[in-house]
């Protein structure tokens, strides 16, 4: 059995945090958790410099003429839960809100980043997006903030080369949505299923149990 004293979410979305939040039975957040991202979007974001809520870089999708969600222009990022909403569309004044949505990306970021630690073991999960040709750059910043802990990759349904000498686990599941209304959420018995056979553990109780769906923590 492998054991991890934390486990982080790399998307590509919410799907995959609510799984592991769920499975593993923490609720401690981090800043790709509520994103719909790529893996260039999650290898920018890594760096502490980096602001991903810059009005200049964001724009509105319109579908059905409603603001469905924002993006990042190079649509590398797109915010679906990082906004108040009226009915089905983000709220037109949704730019007063980035203030608020910056300041906790930040702050979660800190938290990800003071992760770095000797003692720390830490996996990180992506579900594939199906256009990861990128990942050797995403471990490689991987490799450099996370410098002191130990760490691994859960990469989910990925199909792109994995060099054997990256710390990444391959598995795959169907991954069907789940039942309506939550079908955002996927399949519970799978995703346990996969978890179970890899014989991953969660091993720290000093994290906050899993209390639901909690978007706008």
């Amino acid at each position: 059995m492998r054991k991890f004293s934390h486990i982080v979410s790399l998307g590509d979305k919410c799907r995959t945090t609510y799984q592991i939040r769920r499975h593993f039975n923490f609720g401690l957040p981090f800043p790709f958790d509520w994103w719909v991202s790529t893996v260039d979007g999650l290898t920018t974001a890594l760096d502490d410099t980096y602001d991903p809520y810059q009005p200049e870089l964001l724009r509105e999708e319109i579908l059905h003429d409603r603001i469905f969600q924002i993006a990042s222009f190079d649509l590398s990022i797109r915010f679906v839960h990082e906004f108040p909403r009226e009915g089905n569309s983000i709220v037109k004044n949704w730019r007063d809100f980035i203030p608020k949505a910056r300041d906790t990306f930040m702050k979660r970021r800190e938290r990800l980043i003071s992760l770095n630690q000797k003692g720390n073991e830490i996996l990180f999960v992506r579900r594939s997006s199906g256009n990861d040709q990128n990942f050797e750059c995403l471990f490689r910043k991987l490799c450099e903030v996370f410098d002191l802990a130990d760490f691994a990759v859960l990469l989910i349904n990925e199909y792109t080369h994995i060099d054997p000498d990256w710390r990444v686990i391959r598995a795959n599941i169907p991954d069907r949505d789940g039942d309506a209304p939550g079908r955002w959420m996927g399949q519970d018995h799978e995703w346990s299923t996969l978890f179970t056979e890899l014989k991953l553990k969660l091993s720290n109780d000093s994290l906050p149990v899993f209390r639901g769906v909690l978007m706008h923590e």
